[in-house]
């Protein structure tokens, strides 16, 4: 097998972890970047994949490897996506926690099927350096281990994106006592309280730091159905809606995100 590209280092090592070294043993493979879109044109034991995403590479691996199993001589297909951005997301905090190799595995599935993304929904499953009790047991990743999947994504051209609670959905969190300075509800952040911009900070900064070169979904949903401001913060914000207060989060949280050069991806369930 012999993959000829710009990528040629990356697609063999991809190839090698779906393992299909062998499967492919006497198939001469060559990619192209292609940006009007993808195709796979195999015949005579070559294989021509033009792709426009990294990931779309791989999608035609699979198509491949279904010519061979199935003994296919020749095969031709043409795909244009309609969607610049597409994958899953994996909910990483209810239930259990996808172990590292669970997640490679789901990555390389993404990658099989031509999508670029992985998003990974934490709310408290990651460690934070000063906040000893942040997804204290709960299967928490580790600093290495969110690097350690990063890198494995890039490898199949699939991004990593994570997913972070900033206002609600911290009720695991909340029960730790650090957090009664800056909680309003027992699921919620106190809003206008400057310890929650700081504890907010921490936990953008963190995965900033771990994936620089990806985007980070800041959510607040369900904050408001949640009584936003009706605990400790209707006694300390008067003469203000819930919905009002949570614009003002959510003004400071761009504002944040461009100190990052990050371009702000809010979820949209955010207000009644």
């Amino acid at each position: 097998m012999i993959v000829e590209s710009n990528e040629s280092t990356r697609f063999n090592e991809g190839i090698h972890e779906l393992g299909l070294d062998k499967a492919f043993s006497e198939v001469k493979i060559i990619s192209k970047h292609n940006p009007d879109g993808f195709m796979v044109d195999y015949k005579n034991g070559v294989c021509i994949i033009y792709y426009e995403y990294n990931s779309e590479f791989y999608r035609g691996i699979a198509y491949l490897n279904n010519c061979i199993k199935n003994n296919t001589k020749t095969f031709l297909i043409n795909e244009k996506r309609k969607i610049k951005y597409c994958g899953n997301m994996i909910d990483v905090s209810r239930n259990a926690v996808l172990k590292v190799d669970a997640v490679k595995d789901i990555i390389r599935r993404t990658a099989l099927m031509g999508h670029n993304i992985l998003m990974l929904y934490m709310e408290d499953t990651y460690t934070l350096k000063d906040y000893p009790y942040f997804g204290y047991m709960r299967g928490a990743y580790t600093q290495e281990e969110i690097k350690e999947i990063d890198k494995y994504a890039k490898i199949f051209g699939v991004e990593v994106i994570s997913c972070i609670q900033t206002l609600g959905h911290l009720k695991n969190i909340m029960r730790w006592s650090f957090t009664n300075k800056i909680k309003d509800t027992d699921a919620i952040l106190l809003i206008d309280e400057p310890r929650e911009f700081v504890a907010f900070a921490e936990f953008f900064r963190w995965l900033m730091f771990l994936l620089f070169e990806r985007g980070t979904l800041v959510q607040f949903d369900y904050a408001v159905d949640k009584i936003v401001v009706r605990g400790k913060g209707g006694q300390t914000i008067g003469g203000e809606t819930a919905n009002g207060v949570q614009n003002k989060v959510f003004k400071e949280t761009k504002h944040f995100q461009r100190g990052y050069a990050c371009v702000p991806n809010p979820i949209i369930q955010i207000f009644n």
